[in-house]
């Protein structure tokens, strides 16, 4: 090899060591597979996929806790329609066990999704992102109203116990609850772009098959299973029964005060 030759491999083997830092190929691989990965989970935590005011690291946690109070507030409905269809009494005090358990869940998540909207406002800089589009903060609102006013409204005794404003305001916390799973998917994710999802006549049809099967389990259940308050009458009955059966047993009477007891009853 010739002394020309010598040089000019040294040249390029210094050319080929200072473009690839020094590293060998496959550390160099594995890094940017590692940066990468940093990037897409930033992405999926801060990124631009869904509007600002829903794309949060909190969604999974919030999307659960707001699953749990929308399942007490369909409880509460479906216990009502059900007592009302059935011509069945409603029991108060479960009523207000649920209502309290729904109220306790709704006032922190409110609190926790507020909160971690301010820090990301103010700290993260996000907060002219989560005003555009106009129509998206609007939606916000509505979700919102549509949860803490009724929650706040059910705080009220006289509210509990009409059972008109009762079931109205659980199907208010229901329809904002719903609101604030399905805008995320649907609203405020990718806003920009202008495609659109029709599902498969197959969808729709195991959709409404799911939905069926689930009638007609709740339906089965309480007409088998002792789930929802036996008519009044039947408690009245007992009441006559154990105490010819057991005169000798002092019956506790506690609330009949503030009942309303039916000419049979006596």
């Amino acid at each position: 090899m010739t002394a020309r030759g010598a040089a000019l491999l040294a040249v390029l083997a210094l050319a080929l060591t200072s473009c690839g830092g020094g590293k060998p190929p496959a550390k160099v691989d594995a890094e940017k597979e590692k940066a990468e990965a940093l990037e897409r989970a930033r992405h999926d935590a801060f990124g631009t996929q869904v509007q600002a005011l829903w794309q949060t690291p909190l969604l999974p946690l919030l999307y659960m806790w707001a699953a749990a109070w929308i399942g007490v507030a369909t409880t509460i409905g479906a216990m009502m329609l059900s007592c009302t269809a059935w011509k069945l009494p409603m029991d108060q005090s479960i009523l207000d066990e649920l209502v309290e358990l729904m109220l306790k869940l709704i006032k922190w998540w409110v609190i926790v999704r507020l909160a971690d909207i301010v820090i990301r406002a103010i700290f993260l800089g996000q907060f002219f992102k989560m005003l555009t589009p106009w129509y998206l903060p609007m939606l916000f609102l509505a979700e919102m109203l549509l949860i803490a006013i009724p929650a706040w409204r059910l705080q009220r005794p006289e509210v509990r116990n009409n059972h008109y404003q009762l079931w109205m305001n659980c199907f208010y916390i229901v329809l904002g609850g719903l609101g604030y799973r399905f805008d995320p998917t649907t609203f405020a994710y990718r806003h920009w772009s202008r495609t659109y999802y029709t599902p498969a006549i197959a969808e729709i049809l195991i959709s409404l098959g799911f939905i069926s099967f689930c009638i007609i389990a709740y339906t089965a259940a309480v007409k088998r299973l002792p789930i929802l308050p036996a008519p009044v009458e039947q408690w009245y009955e007992s009441e006559h029964y154990y105490k010819k059966i057991y005169p000798y047993i002092q019956l506790s009477g506690h609330g009949n005060e503030n009942q309303y007891r039916p000419h049979y009853a006596d």
